[in-house]
């Protein structure tokens, strides 16, 4: 089962919206920042970053998940300091959030990007025909 990645120091964050990913066939897997930093989980779809204030990883962490090419949803009271500079996340939430919205959006981008990968499939077909 493909996992929705959900980065931060509490647990609350992934039982958050385990039961919203998981009627889309997702489920929801946490790791702390330092775990975060070490190796990205196998069969990771997309991340929710949870960015907290001052916190010098974050930035590290998303420019990780990006490199991944995975979609990334940060959510923050800070977004002025996480929206402050490359990489960026393709979605910033502020909190508080609610776990149906948070699922909803992420679930949104992984939509977009599976629709976005066909494109690029068909396109590539396109051109070798």
């Amino acid at each position: 089962m493909p996992k929705i990645l959900c980065v931060g120091n509490r647990h609350r964050l992934a039982s958050l919206i385990e039961d919203e990913v998981g009627k889309a066939g997702y489920s929801a897997l946490l790791q702390t920042p330092r775990e975060a930093l070490q190796k990205t989980a196998p069969e990771v779809a997309a991340a929710i970053l949870d960015w907290e204030a001052n916190r010098k990883e974050s930035r590290r962490i998303l420019g990780l998940l990006k490199s991944a090419g995975l979609p990334v949803v940060v959510i923050t009271s800070h977004v002025a300091e996480a929206y402050g500079g490359e990489p960026f996340a393709d979605l910033y939430l502020e909190k508080p959030t609610t776990a149906q919205v948070l699922a909803t959006l992420i679930l949104e981008l992984l939509r977009l990007e599976i629709e976005r990968q066909s494109l690029t499939r068909a396109g590539a077909g396109a051109i070798a025909a």
